[in-house]
């Protein structure tokens, strides 16, 4: 996604208020979490704009790149390494479940497979914001 201010230049993080993707010029850091420029100024009462940026740094929080993948190799696991635990045992027993549903079912295996692709690339996205 392109920065909502700047078009040609790559978002590289959301706003936490309003949810539109900022480039690292239009990122500001409050309290450690991305706030855009237009919501600081709203949260302010209006009429003012932001002198300070902060530049944002690489979280050293962040969960290991190796570990995220190895945690993809079973759905759910990955979701709950990083901190999401209700959306990875939602995922492990979505994925438990139609595999146990592929001895009844055929057409189960293909949902089998589009929860553990999901699972993969969902879990490398959300890690991706994270950093």
């Amino acid at each position: 996604m392109n920065c909502t201010n700047h078009p040609v230049r790559q978002g590289v993080n959301t706003c936490s208020k309003c949810g539109n993707w900022l480039c690292d010029e239009c990122s500001v850091e409050v309290d450690g979490r991305i706030i855009c420029k237009s919501c600081i100024s709203k949260l302010a009462g209006g009429g003012y704009t932001v002198k300070h940026e902060h530049k944002v740094t690489k979280r050293h929080d962040a969960p290991n790149i190796l570990l995220t993948m190895m945690f993809s190799m079973l759905p759910g696991a990955n979701y709950m390494y990083m901190g999401f635990l209700k959306r990875g045992l939602f995922v492990l027993s979505a994925f438990f479940l139609s595999a146990f549903m592929c001895e009844y079912f055929d057409i189960a295996g293909f949902v089998v497979a589009g929860i553990f692709i999901t699972s993969f690339f969902d879990a490398l996205s959300i890690r991706r914001k994270m950093i």
